[in-house]
């Protein structure tokens, strides 16, 4: 009877953002992720992920490490 007076803190699911450059693959780990119940948003260059990262803030950022101009790490590096 206690536990029906305990205020419920609402947990929404984490944020997450995949960044790659084969839409293909964004679209596969988007479709996985949302199974399980992610909030995912997705970017196709490392512009574009740096704009969303800033706009939506996600809990954990997926980026494809191997990519045409500015890598992931460099991505993530500029980020922070």
């Amino acid at each position: 009877m206690v536990e029906s007076f305990r205020a419920r803190k609402k947990t929404s699911p984490a944020k997450i953002l995949v960044v790659g450059d084969e839409p293909d693959i964004v679209s596969i780990v988007e479709f996985r992720l949302k199974l399980v119940n992610y909030s995912v948003v997705t970017a196709f260059s490392a512009k574009e992920g740096l704009e969303r990262t800033a706009a939506e803030k996600p809990d954990l950022i997926l980026v494809d490490t191997n990519r045409p101009g500015m890598n992931g790490h460099e991505m993530l590096e500029h980020q922070w």
